[in-house]
């Protein structure tokens, strides 16, 4: 059958049985990080707790009741195609998350889409080791622990911290993160190293013996402490103010990622010239030399920021980084998908994905496109709705005064009654609309769109970056503390069954009326 015809009628299945084109709550299935319903319905709700940390478990883990299950099979099989990407659920490899190709580059059965590690296969099927929760999986993550695993005994300034950034740049190639490497030009793991650079696989094991030795923790390795570090470091290897820890031309008081390095020697500037010798956003250091770029221009570099397009300074102020960040997914909370909905504590890093273009870390790629009416497609699968909306996967609400019909959502709506709009905080954030900065000019070099630069196998993770926070339904609710993670509601209203008992855990959208039946 033709595969566009297999795609709509599935879709006209999904949409007729009650559930929306993007809609039908999921998490259940695959034990994703978001509320909804699950398949009991004999559990007392007074038990259920939606602030505790189970929560980022599956509802059938934590006790959820849905407070209406109609459907014959338990309530999971009258959509056929919750995620409305054309493949039925039991044949998705990303249940959760529209994607049409169906990427899994690793054959483990995740789809790339949500796979903690989409170039290591994971034989348990289960895709949740992820320590430090950062979004990188432990067996592709070179910075894998906890950041309070990475305990130094001597005194180190707050900015020079290790932070649960999930970054895998490893410039010495020594199989250890920049970010957590305590020699980051000097190789200092078993025999790895930039003649024989670790190139995949898990990681190695940080022993503090034949890797990453330091004998007098102080969070300075042994293979470099000491050192002068390369011909065109600012300062020796250590954490005052005047060294230079990342050896990149910047004494760490002026660098704003003082344990990444540059890329490359560093370059010289004026202020006066700032742009055009070191690009946009990337200032001129007092020391002549181009910083690493800072696009919110808190003075903490893009590569390095938990919120690196909106200000939080304070992440590298005394006792900063825990109020910043205090779920420790990398994702400070005044750039948070649903901050003001208490979303700040709930775990849920960028996702990680595999181009063959990035920018300062970030995939340069959009998730939404839109048509000339404005209406709104998931870009997988649509090469451009303005002249073929072909393979487009429309983006819709549920309708509030008429369940079982869906509305779409657009970039403005003028009649609430026959449209949404999608919320500000989501159409701003680059990489949903609009590329992340640096990635106009990245593209226009490799002669792509960002709908045109697709995931790659090339040499691994050593090409992953970052697409935003996961919100499959677009709301500005981050799927983490969605109730409904599949149902547009950007009040995250929870449900009130007809007895008037309120379900704390389940959301109004995609239950009662809304429910699948």
């Amino acid at each position: 059958m033709n595969p566009q015809r297999t795609a709509l009628i599935l879709l006209a299945s999904a949409l007729l049985c009650g559930c929306p084109a993007v809609a039908g709550d999921v998490g259940d299935l695959s034990g994703s990080t978001g509320g909804g319903a699950s398949s009991s319905s004999d559990v007392d709700p007074s038990t259920t707790s939606s602030s505790s940390d189970s929560d980022f478990e599956s509802s059938e883990e934590t006790g959820s009741a849905p407070p209406n299950e109609s459907c014959e099979d338990g309530g999971f099989g009258c959509c056929i195609d919750p995620d409305g990407d054309g493949v039925p659920i039991g044949e998705d490899v990303s249940p959760e998350f529209p994607d049409p190709a169906q990427g899994d580059m690793d054959s483990d059965g995740i789809g790339d889409a949500i796979d903690l590690c989409p170039m290591v296969p994971d034989p348990t099927g289960t895709n949740t080791a992820d320590s430090d929760r950062d979004g990188l999986g432990n067996a592709c993550d070179l910075c894998p622990e906890p950041v309070s695993e990475y305990t130094f005994g001597g005194a180190i300034p707050d900015f020079m911290l290790v932070r649960n950034l999930p970054t895998n740049v490893d410039s010495d190639g020594d199989g250890i993160g920049d970010a957590c490497d305590n020699c980051p030009l000097v190789p200092n793991c078993y025999d790895f190293g930039p003649e024989q650079p670790f190139d995949g696989g898990p990681p190695p094991e940080r022993d503090g013996v034949e890797c990453q030795a330091d004998s007098d923790d102080d969070g300075i390795g042994d293979a470099c402490e000491g050192s002068a570090g390369p011909d065109h470091a600012a300062g020796p290897v250590g954490f005052d103010d005047v060294d230079d820890f990342d050896g990149d031309g910047l004494v760490n008081a002026l660098d704003f990622c003082p344990r990444l390095p540059l890329a490359g020697p560093p370059a010289a500037c004026t202020p006066e010239t700032s742009e055009a010798d070191c690009g946009p956003d990337t200032p001129c250091s007092p020391a002549g030399v181009c910083n690493h770029p800072d696009t919110d221009g808190d003075g903490i570099g893009n590569a390095c920021d938990t919120c690196a397009y909106v200000p939080n300074p304070s992440q590298a102020m005394e006792g900063g980084a825990q109020d910043d960040d205090a779920d420790g997914d990398g994702v400070g909370e005044v750039c948070e998908l649903g901050a003001d909905q208490g979303c700040g504590d709930r775990i849920n890093p960028r996702r990680l994905a595999h181009h063959s273009v990035s920018s300062q870390g970030q995939c340069c790629t959009v998730e939404l496109v839109a048509d000339a009416a404005g209406d709104l497609f998931h870009s997988a699968g649509c090469s451009d709705p303005l002249v073929d909306k072909a393979g487009c996967i429309p983006l819709v609400a549920p309708d509030p005064s008429s369940p079982g019909s869906f509305i779409p959502v657009r970039t403005a709506c003028d009649d609430p009654a026959a449209c949404v709009t999608l919320p500000a905080a989501v159409a701003t954030t680059p990489g949903v609309l609009i590329p992340p900065p640096g990635c106009d000019d990245a593209l226009g070099q490799a002669g792509l769109t960002a709908l045109e630069n697709g995931e790659t196998s090339q040499d691994s993770w050593l090409f992953s970056c970052q697409r935003p926070q996961l919100d499959v339904d677009f709301d500005g609710i981050g799927d983490a503390c969605d109730l409904c993670p599949s149902s547009w509601d950007p009040s995250n209203e929870p449900f009130t069954d007809a007895n008037g008992m309120l379900w704390p855990d389940d959301g109004a959208a995609c239950n009662g009326a809304f429910l699948c039946d």
